[in-house]
């Protein structure tokens, strides 16, 4: 089973650095899409503000979820 967007990325909370960062952001916001819809999600950033760097962290995490969920193609 594919873990969903959110529940991924909170493993990263720890990390030092912009990952880490988006990810403690995503575990504290009760109300980010936990789906695994990648326009869900920047929708929703951009509905929130987010700034381009937020959206550029963003995206590099979708690319490295979907490649570690072999879905790299997607």
């Amino acid at each position: 089973m594919v873990p969903d967007f959110k529940n991924w990325v909170v493993k990263f909370k720890h990390e030092i650095g912009p990952k880490g960062d988006f990810a403690k952001d995503v575990s504290k916001d009760p109300n980010f899409p936990s789906g695994v819809s990648k326009s869900e999600i920047e929708n929703y950033l951009l509905d929130h503000g987010a700034c381009l760097e937020v959206m550029d962290i963003f995206l590099g995490c979708w690319v490295e979820y979907k490649e570690s969920c072999g879905m790299w193609f997607i």
